[in-house]
């Protein structure tokens, strides 16, 4: 509930709480978010919040804070009274209170339960603000499976607050949409983006260039663009290897490996294939020597929902290898540059048929497993049976068998 102490224009009232002369709404303190230390002016309402959360979380407030009043060298006392609160231009009280709830929760042990709209807000601010912990908060939120969002809007929120890993999800939604964009979505995306979801075509299927390396054999791929690395992260199989520029921005190079091969024993030559491929796809890397690449297997990425396209980090660093170049070596870029294919690849469909593939080869290598199994157990079976009394005193059956038994004096006279 809110307080009936008001301040208009800066300047305490007491308790009147009376709209002033020029139809401005009076001045109150927010009845949830008042109780200490720094005061905030948004909109109407008064809010008096815990300072170190602004100074610790934002270097923008931080900035703020440290700077001295006029004609002064003492700090600014600014935010300190009601009479002189920070003024948060353009800023809503919604906004704000939805931002307060999530850095300055009134409960530790649960958090709010904020609708979309809330988070929405508490990105808007965090993005503005720069408070990166709620900012990753609330892009992790958003991002979430439960939650629901038009994808017109979700691009639009990624252009103004720079979630740059809801522009590809978004856009394939677009373009899977049987329905064609209205008027209003043109004029929310803008004409450029909107003919590019109308000439997107298949929306799992990307550009990437492919080399063959030379000794060994083996194919190296790459994507055309950050987007379309995107892609390769998330659609990279399990015998993939992937290659970069160290701290520098390159291309993504991966190579798949045979079958006889392992992440441990890659050949020497196909690392340098690799890594001078990599070394002439970075700007800034081709122009420099002695630089480092590191390789991983693809399995050992990771992406979290709060990194930028094509972005990743690891699992495991200790699945990270490095190889060192020299120099840019031309024979080899030229070589590969020679086998160069551009290739549209349907994503989707490569996973479905490596897992088809790779399912039936799991089959038949289990019917020879059992096949292999039943023939032992017969084999074990019968050397038991070998070893086995049971049968040692057994004797065949033979045509004298079925012929009546003689006593002991028929055998007498027989044998006389």
């Amino acid at each position: 509930m809110e307080s009936k102490t008001d301040v208009s224009n800066g300047k305490l009232d007491g308790d009147s709480g009376t709209v002033n002369d020029l139809g401005i709404d009076p001045i109150v303190e927010d009845g949830e978010y008042f109780f200490w230390d720094v005061i905030f002016l948004v909109e109407n309402i008064l809010f008096k919040v815990p300072r170190h959360h602004f100074e610790q979380d934002s270097a923008i407030f931080r900035a703020m804070f440290s700077l001295p009043a006029a004609e002064s060298s003492e700090p600014s006392s600014e935010g300190t009274t009601k009479e002189r609160p920070i003024r948060l231009e353009g800023i809503s009280k919604a906004d704000f209170l939805a931002f307060l709830k999530v850095i300055c929760p009134k409960h530790f042990q649960r958090r709010e339960d904020l609708s979309v709209e809330n988070w929405t807000s508490v990105l808007k601010l965090s993005t503005m603000w720069e408070f990166s912990d709620a900012r990753t908060l609330a892009i992790s939120t958003l991002t979430s499976e439960h939650v629901v969002m038009d994808p017109i809007e979700r691009i639009v929120q990624t252009r103004a607050y720079m979630v740059d890993q809801w522009y590809w999800p978004s856009l394939i939604q677009l373009a899977v949409n049987p329905q064609p964009l209205s008027n209003d979505d043109v004029d929310r995306l803008g004409m450029n983006f909107s003919l590019r979801v109308a000439e997107f075509g298949d929306p799992y299927s990307a550009l990437i260039w492919t080399f063959t390396a030379v000794e060994p054999p083996a194919m190296i791929y790459m994507g055309r663009d950050k987007v379309e690395n995107e892609e390769l992260i998330k659609y990279a199989w399990p015998q993939d290897v992937w290659f970069h520029v160290d701290k520098l921005s390159s291309a993504h190079v991966y190579i798949r490996m045979s079958e006889n091969m392992t992440f441990e024993t890659i050949p020497e030559a196909l690392l340098t294939d690799c890594a001078q491929l990599v070394k002439a796809n970075s700007i800034e890397g081709n122009k420099k020597d002695n630089l480092t690449v590191i390789f991983t297997p693809a399995d050992n990425l990771k992406k979290t929902g709060d990194m930028a396209v094509g972005q990743v980090s690891f699992h495991n660093d200790k699945r990270v290898k490095r190889v060192h170049i020299a120099k840019r070596e031309n024979v080899i870029v030229n070589r590969l540059n020679k086998t160069k294919v551009e290739r549209v690849v349907d994503h989707e469909q490569e996973k479905v048929d490596r897992i088809k593939a790779e399912s039936a080869k799991r089959r038949a290598v289990a019917a020879e497993k059992k096949k292999a199994d039943l023939e032992l157990a017969r084999q074990r079976e019968a050397e038991k049976a070998a070893r086995s009394y049971d049968t040692l005193f057994n004797v065949e059956d033979d045509e004298y068998d079925h012929q009546p038994r003689k006593t002991g004096r028929e055998l007498e006279e027989d044998f006389m």
